[in-house]
């Protein structure tokens, strides 16, 4: 069969509408492709050069030992499409640069100018030895122009379908859907929470003609899962993990275990909850701090570690509080200290971190409480990452709208 490129680049398109792209981080990737290969997928690189598929994955074996590993053929534009998205969830291929600093989930949520994020594409992904091809940019507008408008809808419940199987606890569930995944990997499932800490796992879509025998594959597999045809589940709402109420003193830690551990773009705020977790410090608004500063996201828990480490008779006083100036960088912050003793404990420290930044600032009033968001997720996503953060730190949180 003779592939079209006009056909292929509106199933691309919906393919990562339904991942939660936006239109213009989806036409920024067509015009790309449309450079790399014409958007046909079985396609090797003209002159040999080793690339292959609608973004020329070279060596071509980076795709095909992929595919071949999942079930999928290679030659397809699903499943072409399928291996981009396992890329952006795995970190791999799309790297920030100097001149665009976006990151994979980033370049998906941009709302910026197609021709511009064609631009971040080809730096960011593709890297040529050539990256100065403003053409993709043109094709990038025209293709967006051609699709926003006729081809971003909704999956029409009328004639699409899901698996539902229903239900796992809580304890369980992340583990079923890893069972499920490893099963049908060529099945797109996430999660939905069906209330009473039970959840089920959604497979869909499919066309009414295939549900059915998709449903008997399934339960094949699994016959002692119970599993239901059922209408498609609108995941099109981007969502955000709320975490709160934290203490002013624990907040600044708390968020950089998170990010270490997931990497999830994150934001600290306002509690939401009044005066839930709120600390009263007016008996210590007279004394003073030792603020130590400053460090970096990236090193800002192991300098905490190692200075509890040398001082545990401070430990419990000493925490970590995100600059207001820039967010990636962090105060350590030691209180409270009477006047007349602050001095002597700045020279203290001084004795074992010479080389640290101190001074000696007015007592930090941190009692506010405050949230931790983290956020975009789709709404096919939300849930098992919601259950991935509570399963590793135990906090108390919930799913809100972004």
């Amino acid at each position: 069969m003779v592939e079209n490129a006009t056909e292929n680049a509106k199933v691309i398109y919906l393919f990562f509408r339904n991942k939660g792209w936006t239109a213009q981080a989806i036409s920024g990737l067509l015009g790309n492709m449309q450079g790399e290969s014409g958007i046909i997928a079985d396609k090797d690189e003209l002159g040999g050069g080793g690339g292959y598929g609608l973004v020329q994955w070279t060596p071509k074996s980076n795709l095909v030992n992929w595919a071949n590993s999942n079930g999928l053929n290679y030659r397809t534009v699903e499943t072409q499409c399928k291996r981009i998205q396992w890329e952006l969830e795995n970190g791999k291929q799309f790297y920030a640069t100097t001149a665009y600093p976006l990151n994979f989930r980033q370049f998906t949520q941009s709302t910026q100018s197609p021709t511009y994020l064609a631009s971040v594409f080809i730096h960011n992904y593709e890297r040529p030895a050539n990256p100065d091809q403003p053409q993709r940019g043109i094709w990038a507008e025209e293709w967006f122009n051609l699709l926003s408008d006729t081809t971003e809808k909704p999956l029409d419940p009328k004639r699409n379908f899901g698996v539902k199987i229903s239900y796992f606890l809580e304890n369980e569930v992340l583990e079923k859907l890893t069972e499920f995944r490893s099963a049908f990997p060529q099945y797109s499932a996430c999660l939905e929470y069906a209330g009473n800490q039970k959840y089920s796992i959604v497979i869909q879509p499919f066309t009414y003609l295939e549900v059915n025998a998709k449903k008997m594959e399934i339960q094949g597999k699994f016959p002692h899962w119970t599993m239901a045809v059922a209408e498609l589940v609108d995941f099109s709402t981007r969502k955000a993990l709320l975490i709160a109420p934290f203490k002013g003193v624990e907040v600044g830690e708390a968020f950089l275990k998170i990010k270490k551990r997931f990497g999830f773009s994150m934001t600290i705020n306002p509690s939401p909850y009044g005066d839930a977790g709120r600390v009263d410090y007016s008996k210590e608004l007279n004394k003073n701090s030792i603020v130590v500063s400053p460090f970096s996201s990236g090193e800002a828990l192991d300098k905490l570690n190692e200075f509890k480490k040398a001082f545990p008779s401070y430990a419990a006083n000493t925490f970590l509080e995100q600059r207001l100036e820039n967010a990636e960088q962090y105060h350590l912050v030691i209180q409270p200290f009477a006047p007349v003793e602050v001095k002597d404990a700045l020279n203290e420290i001084n004795g074992r971190f010479s080389s640290w930044m101190k001074n000696i600032q007015a007592f930090h009033n941190v009692g506010d409480p405050k949230a931790i968001l983290i956020s975009p997720f789709t709404g096919s996503e939300v849930t098992e990452k919601y259950l991935l953060v509570k399963k590793e730190f135990g906090y108390s949180m919930e799913i809100v709208d972004a």
